[in-house]
């Protein structure tokens, strides 16, 4: 209904500009059909200055299309110029014989001379012809441009859905959707100022009425404000003032369709680094602060999705404006400890006794196991591992890394390239690392560009794994996240959850060495 609601627009409005005269609200001189190659000489120039950008000035593809609208139209031209030379031409001929044939004033009536002069026939001829020709030209500038946008039409609205929801800009969609409705009208543009007085095809009750280019205006007129009516939800409203927003017509999502929203928890572990192991896991205390995020439109997100969570409902939920998606708006509130997922296996989990010298060690804890040690001045090793889980990560707060290496890394599609540098000294702040097997230890190098006294940063691993979406695998591992399992239960029909980023989960720790 949008792109129906654009190409209405885009009609009046060149209804408005080209053929004034022939709206019910306004009087002048009916158009005539003589301007019909006037227009169709500016659309070829228009087309022709088109093709010269993009090719001189614009070196786009997918351009070809301009040249052959540019042909159509210099064929429909070229056809009209034509039988004007030779309209002409018959004129002038035609005044010589009138005026030859003529007779002359002093001549009496006779008995043969008729009563009434009968008229030659010659205006409905030429009225015939005018109208043959201009659906000719019609024929010639109209279809194939609009056969052709056409399908780029149904390629482009079919790749832009989720262009808004993704959290693109706004405008993007509505240029794309306005540049196809302007395509589609414009070589028509011609022919609304050019309209015949008598219509060239002969049509039934009850659309003969569309033979008048008032009637045909009213008509896109009544048919833009129904269209902009209904994509606005004014419809609706009118319709079923009393139901809910989701319920009424041209509500935006359905169960087809969903609207997307971007799901990450993240759990804070609040715990020390010590300096050497700490085997008895009953006697390590540590604190856990565990916030969920939903990301998504607005207004939907805000109004309808988050509310109806039971653990948001007696939860303080902020919403801002996401930094990635800058569209979007990111609601997060503190699941609680109820809330908290779980890798599975935790009891059979075993921690590594390999510690180094030296190293802080960060303690016990069901999600991950991570090591830091000092190298030199501005390097550090980093041992990070995740319990079922083949994705961690390291941030950097107050330094940026200019090469770092995984020990025993293996090449990827570039051989030789297990050291990872950057450009010149812009550095790097946040490190991903990722294994084909499970409970990987990654031992990871890392050289800063200028290394502070203490450098601070957080370790992390991802999560996908939850119960709902296990079932049936037969492995053993009870992995679980509540706050997801929430959001798929409570979710309404015409909104569909997804990951934010490689994790539906990360669990992290703050370091300082």
């Amino acid at each position: 209904m949008v792109t129906g609601s654009a190409i209405f627009l885009v009609y009046l409005m060149f209804s408005l500009l080209v053929a004034p005269s022939s709206l019910p609200f306004l009087r002048g001189h009916p158009p005539s059909t003589s301007d019909l190659n006037i227009l169709l000489l500016q659309l070829v120039v228009l087309y022709y200055l088109t093709l010269l950008i993009t090719v001189l000035f614009l070196p786009i593809g997918g351009t070809y299309l301009i040249t052959v609208f540019t042909a159509c139209a210099f064929i429909g031209w070229l056809i009209g110029a034509i039988d004007e030379i030779v309209n002409k031409d018959n004129q002038a001929h035609q005044n010589e014989m009138s005026t030859t044939d003529e007779p002359g004033e002093d001549s009496q009536p006779t008995e043969s001379t008729p009563l009434v002069q009968r008229s030659s026939g010659t205006t409905t001829e030429d009225d015939g012809h005018h109208r043959a020709i201009w659906f000719i030209q019609l024929l010639l500038v109209v279809p194939v441009p609009v056969i052709l946008v056409s399908h780029i039409g149904v390629i482009l609205l079919g790749a832009m859905p989720q262009g808004i929801v993704d959290g693109g800009p706004v405008w993007i969609v509505y240029a794309g959707i306005s540049l196809i409705a302007t395509l589609l009208i414009l070589p028509l543009a011609p022919f609304i100022a050019s309209y015949p007085h008598v219509a060239p095809l002969p049509l039934v009750r009850p659309f003969q009425y569309l033979n008048s280019p008032k009637t045909l205006f009213r008509v896109v007129l009544v048919a833009f404000v129904i269209s902009v009516a209904y994509t606005s939800g004014l419809l609706g409203i009118l319709l079923s003032p009393t139901s809910s927003p989701s319920a009424r017509r041209a509500f935006p999502f359905s169960v087809i369709l969903p609207m997307k929203v971007f799901f990450q928890q993240k759990v804070e572990i609040i715990a020390p680094w010590v300096t050497q192991e700490v085997d008895d896991t009953a006697s390590v205390k540590f604190k856990t602060r565990s916030t969920t995020y939903l990301t998504g439109l607005p207004h939907y997100l805000e109004k309808m999705i988050v509310p109806a969570l039971p653990s948001a409902v007696n939860s303080s939920v902020e919403c801002i404006r996401d930094n990635d998606r800058k569209e979007l708006a990111r609601c997060g509130w503190s699941s609680g400890d109820n809330m908290l997922p779980s890798p599975g296996n935790v009891s059979s989990y075993k921690y590594s006794a390999d510690t180094p010298p030296h190293a802080q060690v960060l303690t016990h804890n069901p999600w991950l196991q991570s090591k830091i040690q000092i190298s030199s001045a501005n390097t550090r090793r980093i041992r990070i591992r995740g319990i079922n889980t083949r994705a961690c990560r390291v941030y950097f707060d107050n330094a940026k890394v200019a090469k770092w290496s995984v020990v025993g890394g293996k090449p990827g599609v570039q051989k030789g390239r297990e050291e990872s540098g950057t450009k010149r000294d812009e550095g790097l702040t946040e490190l991903r690392v990722w294994s084909r097997t499970w409970d990987k230890e990654f031992v990871i190098d890392v050289t800063f560009v200028k290394s502070p006294q203490k450098v601070k940063g957080r370790v992390a691993c991802e999560w996908s794994e939850y119960e709902s979406g296990r079932v049936g695998l037969n492995d053993g591992i009870k992995s679980t996240i509540p706050a997801y399992e929430e959001a798929l239960r409570f979710f309404p029909r015409w909104a569909t959850l997804t990951k934010l980023t490689d994790g539906l989960v990360e669990v992290w720790s703050a370091f300082e060495v």
